[in-house]
Formats: structure tokens, sequence, C-alpha cells
């Protein structure tokens, strides 16, 4: 004999199945006019989904919930069924979602007796409205979801109205097909539940990176298109770091702060690819995001040491001491080792040739400087292009001494770059204002004061002996260098911090 439990159950499925051409033509109705009232004012708006619950389903959510034993009549049980259709607006991004409830709420102003909203142009659609949006679901996680009913013949014919993103679309599938019909004994599972909320948190991650950059190329105006990429390259830093922090923790074991060298890297993938032409621009930035999708699945190792396929070349004196002087660290200092490792991944093809290259871009970057064609028209391109190598020179100097990954960050370059401005209008106008010889022998000085100052700006200690050598060049009177040697060579220490050493040669 079929159990009482059951024929309850067919019988439910029966009026159902002879209200199926009603109920779907109901759907449509429901679709039609969230359609028409939500494309009104169609930001992240993409489309409006609704289907009626199928018996299967409707078979497994009565027995799942117990509700033979809490209707008697199968009509009963249709009429409170909440989600007998379900109605689902699609929209591009998670902050959409909100958007798109706001103009729902807009739209659905009027109240009835029960304080439950409808639009007066389809009173036969009501929304209850009163509850906080999003809502909080078993899992933690959130979800804009609403209880509405359909008024046909007098009948209230119930509906779920759901909001949802594309990304937020994806996450439902994976979690209704792994978890929600899943019971087998690993829906408890801590390990499950642990995976579940990483693809969750990978997921919103894509759809803020998605995000900013249809942000980004929705801005198409030519007036200000560095100020697009330099937006994109803070994009493209985050990314670039949200791809590698994971790889990198679970490499080492531990967490690792290198935010600003994601900053110089997606600088220089970008700047160096092309100039001024964004389609080019664009073309590289989609090839980007495909290489660092690419590296999410794959295997990164950070404890090996990085070789080149064959010797460096450099044409000029800057170039190759940096070059050296990074070389050397490469392997012994574990952020510079990050830095490039992380570089050479994203850059497939010749390690030595994307280093040449970078050395290359970082001179450039150095050399940017509102002042380079004043100095050009001030001391004639000959004399100029020497003192450019000379000031290049002394900031090789400094980064001989200061070595650290932290010289090559935006912040610090972009500072380097002001000083370099400041000691030039000083140069130019010592030229004005005296003969070229003379000139000569005071711009040395200046250099000199130049490459100080740089020191000061990164704080390094110098040894007395290169101290006293810094002073001898400096000096502009034997009594200045005589005093500024007895004052830091009187407390007889090894070294002195560069900041201490500029306020006593400014006494």
């Amino acid at each position: 004999m079929t159990l009482k439990m059951f024929k309850f159950i067919d019988e439910v499925i029966n009026n159902l199945e002879n209200r199926e051409i009603e109920l779907e033509n109901i759907a449509i109705n429901i679709k039609e006019v969230f359609r028409d009232i939500i494309g009104e004012d169609r930001e992240g708006f993409l489309d409006v989904k609704a289907r009626v619950k199928s018996s299967e389903s409707l078979k497994e959510k009565i027995l799942r919930n117990s509700y033979y034993k809490k209707f008697d009549n199968p009509n009963d049980l249709l009429s409170h069924l909440p989600d007998l259709i379900g109605v689902r607006v699609e929209c591009r991004f998670n902050e959409d979602e909100d958007k798109v409830y706001k103009i729902i709420k807009r739209q659905f102003r009027e109240k009835n007796e029960d304080g439950l909203h409808y639009n007066k142009n389809f009173p036969h659609i009501i929304l209850d409205l009163r509850g906080r949006q999003p809502q909080k679901q078993k899992n933690g996680f959130v979800i804009y979801r609403i209880d509405g009913f359909f008024i046909s013949n007098d009948e209230k014919i119930p509906f779920e109205l759901q909001i949802k993103s594309l990304v937020n679309l994806f996450w439902s599938e994976i979690e209704h097909k792994i978890v929600y019909k899943n019971y087998n004994y690993l829906v408890v599972d801590k390990f499950l539940k642990d995976i579940m909320a990483s693809i969750k948190k990978n997921l919103s991650l894509m759809d803020n990176e998605l995000l900013l950059i249809y942000n980004h190329i929705n801005n198409k105006s030519k007036d200000n298109v560095w100020k697009q990429k330099e937006e994109v390259e803070v994009i493209i830093s985050k990314i670039i770091y949200d791809v590698f922090a994971d790889k990198v923790e679970n490499s080492l074991g531990f967490a690792v702060d290198f935010r600003k060298s994601c900053d110089q890297v997606a600088k220089y993938i970008l700047r160096s690819a092309v100039k001024d032409n964004m389609e080019d621009y664009n073309v590289i930035l989609i090839n980007l995001l495909e290489r660092l999708n690419e590296i999410r699945e794959n295997e990164v190792e950070f404890n090996s040491e990085i070789t080149f396929e064959r010797e460096l070349s450099f044409e000029d004196n800057f170039s190759r001491r940096v070059a050296q002087i990074i070389v050397s660290n490469m392997n012994n200092d574990f952020q510079w080792n990050l830095f490039f490792r992380i570089m050479f991944e994203i850059e497939l093809g010749n390690n030595a040739e994307d280093f040449e290259k970078f050395i290359g871009f970082l001179k450039l970057e150095l050399l940017d400087w509102k002042g380079s064609k004043k100095i050009d028209e001030i001391l004639g391109e000959k004399l100029a292009l020497q003192v450019k190598e000379e000031i290049m020179i002394k900031i090789a100097n400094v980064f001989e001494i200061v070595e650290s990954i932290e010289f090559i960050h935006n912040n610090n370059i972009n500072a380097i770059v002001d000083k370099i401005q400041d000691y030039i209008e000083v140069m130019c106008n010592e030229f004005l204002e005296m003969p070229v010889e003379q000139w000569k022998l005071k711009k040395d000085k200046i250099l000199n004061k130049f490459e100080l100052t740089l020191l000061s700006y990164f704080s390094v200690a110098i040894p007395i002996e290169k101290a006293n050598d810094i002073i001898d060049k400096i000096g502009e009177n034997d009594e200045k260098i005589s005093m500024a040697k007895n004052l830091i060579n009187y407390y007889g220490k090894e070294v002195i911090d560069s900041k201490e050493l500029v306020k006593i040669i400014n006494k």
C-alpha cells in the first residue's frame, strides 16, 4: 500500500501539472512586467528570467521540508509555496544588484491594506518590500530575495523574485549542484565548506576586477588618455597582486606585502608595450589579463634562482651599473627575486631580453622630467647630454648604496625625478650668470649635493670616510669643510646618517 505522504505528493503534482499552462502564462506576464519596469532605467540590467517549479523539484521540496505534515490540502500547499514561480532579474556586476533593487523599490511605491507594495500600472503584482535587503542566507552569504504575489481571479499566486549578478548566478549554480543537492556526508565536511568559501571569494574578486575594467573601457574620453592608462595600471597592479599573493603565501607559508612592486610591474608592462595608441594599449591589456588568468591556474616556484639565457648587454654606464647591482641581489634578496619572478612569469619568453628592456624603461622613467627640453635650450644639446649622463651616474652611485627594491617603487622614482628637476633649475640659473668654465666647477658641486640629497631621501647610513669625501666635493670654502669634518669625526662613529650629514653641511 502506498504511504499517505506519497498519495498527498501525487495529488500536489497532479494539481501542478493541470495548471501548468496557466502558471507558465503568469510567469511570462511577471517577466514582461519587470522587463518593462526596469527597462526604463537600464543601468546594470541584463534580463529577466522566469520559471514554474518543476514536478521533480517540487517532490524533493515537499519531502525535504515535510510539507505533507503542514498542509492537508494540495491547493493550500501550492498557494503557500514561496517559489512556485521563480523570477530572476539578472545584472552585470555585484554592485548592480543594489541598483536594480532600488529601481524596483522606486517603481513599487503604492501600498495596500496589508502594507505590501505595488505599481499602480500593474496592480496585479504585489511585492513584500518590508524586509531588509539583501538577506543573509544560512551559508553566511547575502542575496536579494523578495516575496511576491500575482493576483489572478482573486487568487494569490506566489512567486519569488531574486536579483543576481553574473558572478552570483554562477556561484548559485555551483552551490545548488555541489552543496544544496548533495546529500553525502561531505556536505558537513569543513574542507568542502572552506573550498566553497574560497570559490565565492575568488568569484567576488573577479566581479570587482571586471567592474573596474568595464568602468575604464566605458570611459572613452580621448582627451584624458594618460589618466585612463594610470587608472588601468592601478587595476592591473591589484590583479597581479591578487593572482600572486596566495601563491606566495602557499609556497612560503606566510604572507608578504609586495603591492608597490606590483605597481611598478604593471607600469612597466603596460607603458613599455605601447606609447600613445589607445587601441594597441587595450589589446595589450586584454592579452595581459588572459596571461594572468593562465597564471592563476599554474604552479609558480618562489624558492629557485633566476637565470638568464645569455650574457646581458647594455650601451651606457648607468644601465650597466644598475643592472649589475640588481643581478647581484636578484638571488640573494627575496623582494628583488619576487619582483623579477613575477615580471618574467607574466612576460613569456627570454629573461635576458626582458631584463634589458626593463633597465631601459627604468632609465627613461628617471629621465622623464619637465626641464629636459629647457636644459637642452639653455646649455645646448651636447653639454645638456653630458649633464644628464652625470645625473644618471649620481643616481647609480646612490642605488649602489641603497640596493633596496624600494628604490624603483613608483613613489620613489617620482621623488627622484622631482629632485632632479629642482637641481636642474639651479644649474640652469647658475649657467646664465657665470662663464662656462666657472659654471663647470660649480656644476660638480651641485651634482654632489644632488647625490647627497638622494642619499638623505633614502636615509642611508654613510661610512665616515665616504662622508668626509662628500664634504670635500661639496664644500664651498676651506673653513666650512674643516668645521663639518671636525663635527662628524668628533663622535668617533663609523657611520653617519645621510640626513644628519645634510644638516651638518647646511649649518
